[in-house]
């Protein structure tokens, strides 16, 4: 179905099979490539993995489930009981456990307009994973540095683009709230339609205040799923929430137990990489930069393999991370990064590496490799700093 790119695409329903319409005789079947990642997401994630899982059915009647049940995983999920380390933006930290992560099956996509509800089936059935995180997260606050550090590992995974614009990264808010003192918290919502992390960060501060609000008026919170809206600023009621008797659970017929070796657990932990904290702490010891640098440097997969390829060619980290920097944060610099590095790429498709030459930086060489051989060229940084770093001038002056 080519899975990759169906929830970048814009035409609905061009992208779907027998299985995910839930046609009569189609089974299902698990891809292998899915459990690598799935794996691979969960040793992120510090979790334990299960040597044997299972699939189950969750029977429940709703449009965008054409079989009239979702394949999951409840009686055993394949992964459980781990933790992330978070720091909020006031330099607090905490551990958030992970409670599990469940293999299952998406479902269509419902676009509801004032009158009447849309189905897309692009992504219907596509695998994706389900991680639980445990009753731990204190404030919204915590909520969005819990959200960042997980999108930043999985990212460094690369099993998802972990795109909540896109739609492959989607978060559900389940709040409750509890007396100070308490020991058990109070009866939960859970919060849907939430399309970015700024929108959970309202979402929780407002379904907070409301659960509140309604307490200390003598009333009770129901358990129920309601909706954000995001134009008011408001969550609302969209159904009852259902208890786990009410999805009737049973294990999947259609589907084998998942048995995870010792040798493919092996295999997977074998190809984890170094995530964003761990290279951000290798860069102060070896590069000696300050931890704002080298932050910033490895928030980004992408940042951090060429700033490393920048040292490497130019033999300069302080000043590499500096000029590199100020081109993603509004120094003199400004766009240069972006800018060099894409005619970098034009003029040689097959590498294109830009590094500062000369303790001042006041230039910039790109490299690449064409035939076998390394070329290079040199251009002066007023051909760019001159227009705020415009590719296309720096086209029509720089050639190799």
């Amino acid at each position: 179905r080519g899975l990759g790119d169906v929830y970048k695409r814009q035409v609905p329903n061009v992208s779907t099979c027998p299985i995910c319409t839930g046609q009569p005789g189609a089974l299902p079947k698990l891809n292998e490539e899915v459990l690598n990642y799935a794996i691979k997401a969960a040793l992120a994630l510090d979790c334990e993995i299960n040597g044997e899982s299972q699939f189950d059915r969750k029977n429940y009647f709703y449009p965008d489930s054409p079989k009239n049940y979702q394949i999951t995983q409840y009686f055993k999920p394949y992964a459980e009981n781990g933790k992330l380390h978070i720091v909020t933006n006031s330099r607090k930290e905490s551990e958030v456990g992970i409670e599990r992560i469940q293999i299952e099956e998406d479902t269509a996509k419902s676009i509801h307009t004032t009158s009447e509800s849309l189905l897309n089936y692009n992504r219907a059935s596509v695998p994706l994973i389900e991680i639980i995180s445990k009753p731990e997260i204190k404030n919204a606050e915590e909520a969005y540095a819990y959200l960042n550090t997980l999108k930043d590992r999985l990212k460094y995974t690369k099993v998802s683009d972990v795109s909540m614009e896109l739609g492959s990264l989607r978060c559900d808010a389940n709040v409750s709230v509890r007396k100070k003192g308490d020991t058990v918290l109070g009866t939960r919502t859970e919060t849907k339609n939430l399309n970015s992390f700024k929108a959970v960060v309202r979402a929780i501060e407002y379904e907070t205040s409301r659960q509140i609000e309604v307490i200390e008026n003598g009333g009770r919170v129901i358990q129920e799923t309601r909706l954000w809206d995001e134009e008011q600023g408001v969550t609302r009621p969209m159904r009852s929430k259902e208890e786990a008797m009410d999805y009737r659970y049973f294990p999947e017929p259609d589907l084998p137990k998942v048995i995870i070796s010792d040798e493919r657990l092996e295999k997977v932990k074998k190809e984890m990489p170094e995530f964003a904290d761990e290279k951000a702490k290798r860069f102060v010891g070896e590069y000696k930069l300050n931890e704002k640098e080298a932050a910033t440097l490895a928030g980004e997969p992408e940042l951090a393999e060429y700033y490393e390829t920048m040292v490497k060619e130019s033999g300069e980290p302080k000043l590499s991370a500096n000029w590199m920097s100020a081109a993603g944060h509004g120094g003199e610099d400004a766009g240069l990064y972006e800018a060099v590095k894409a005619v970098g790429e034009e003029l040689c498709p097959a590498l294109g590496i830009t590094i500062p030459v000369g303790k001042d930086s006041m230039s910039m060489k790109t490299t690449w490799e064409e035939n076998g051989e390394k070329k290079s060229v040199t251009a002066p940084l007023s051909l760019v700093i001159s227009s705020f770093a415009r590719v296309e001038d720096v086209r029509k002056t720089v050639t190799p």
